[in-house]
């Protein structure tokens, strides 16, 4: 059910499943939703089943995750085991084909990197997949934003070796990596300068920016990294600063200019913002909407397009 403010009343969000008992919903990337019924069935946001029959072994009932993305699916089990099934564009699937496929096929038992591995987080973004384990080491298939010559992975492939990884974003065509030492890697596609380090130049080599000594990420522990409108990037460290770069056009970042920020900019230094000596204990992130609880139990935010 959702509210609606216009007409003031509860709406029937799902009509199609008004006889269905729905025991989870999956809320992924801010844009699809997914839900599972007690027969472990999977129902996209159209409210079509997306494994009526089980097929292939997956029952939703076993899901710890489910990352949908426009007819395309990868799904976490409670054992660690990843599943994957739908439109295959660019080997998304992970299968070692390019084939669709209409029924989950659980890619960690085929022959991979991530064979036998216990996954505990999965990313889909529609033509790249990521996966990290339980040891920290990261996976990546579909297409390659590290390598321009081998387009396509069609199989996990593990990334960053030796790097115990905490998170990973993909922006517009930029790859944003945070590990467990609140260290930030990037390549990719240097859109509106998404990449972070001074530039607008391409690269298919990840680079820590975390380690330049004239970026203002330099000897800070980010805590967390966040995709704003699919543009720009917000990180948070462990004193409670904020910092952004990326696409502005809109003033995404809420730095107070239309400017894109080519250098990760700390917004409680910007004398002008409404950051600046504060510290800011949650970051509440929803594409347009960027809310920040401060330890002192204030709410700051920015809603662009509007500069706040």
């Amino acid at each position: 059910y959702y509210y609606d403010g216009m007409n003031n009343n509860i709406v029937n969000a799902n009509p199609s499943l008004e006889n269905k008992k729905i025991i989870d919903i999956f809320y992924y990337d801010n844009n699809f939703v997914v839900s599972v019924d007690e027969d472990g069935k999977i129902y996209e946001a159209n409210h079509t089943c997306i494994n009526p029959n089980h097929e292939g072994g997956l029952d939703g009932r076993n899901l710890k995750d489910i990352a949908y993305y426009s007819g395309k699916t990868i799904a976490l089990d409670n054992n660690g085991k990843v599943y994957a099934w739908g439109d295959n564009y660019s080997g998304l699937l992970g299968i070692g084909a390019l084939e669709d496929s209409s029924i989950s096929i659980c890619i960690s038992d085929l022959e991979n990197d991530m064979n036998g591995k216990n996954i505990v987080k999965i990313y889909n973004y529609s033509d790249t997949a990521f996966a990290i384990d339980s040891d920290g080491n990261a996976y990546n298939w579909g297409v390659n934003y590290s390598n321009i010559e081998n387009y396509e992975i069609i199989r996990p492939t593990q990334i960053l070796n030796g790097k115990n990884i905490k998170s990973i974003l993909k922006v517009s065509g930029a790859i944003i990596v945070l590990d467990n030492d609140g260290k930030v890697y990037t390549w990719g596609y240097d859109d509106y300068g998404l990449l972070g380090n001074g530039t607008t130049k391409d690269s298919n080599t990840p680079i820590c920016i975390s380690d330049n000594e004239n970026n203002k990420l330099y000897g800070k522990t980010i805590e967390e990294i966040y995709n704003i409108n699919d543009n720009s990037v917000i990180s948070k460290d462990s004193e409670g600063n904020i910092y952004g770069w990326g696409r502005n056009r809109h003033a995404e970042l809420g730095n107070g200019t239309y400017e894109n920020v080519l250098t990760p900019e700390c917004f409680n230094e910007i004398t002008t913002n409404k950051l600046f000596n504060r510290k800011v204990n949650e970051v509440l992130n929803y594409r347009k909407l960027v809310i920040y609880i401060l330890d002192d139990g204030g709410i700051i935010y920015n809603s662009f397009p509007y500069v706040a």
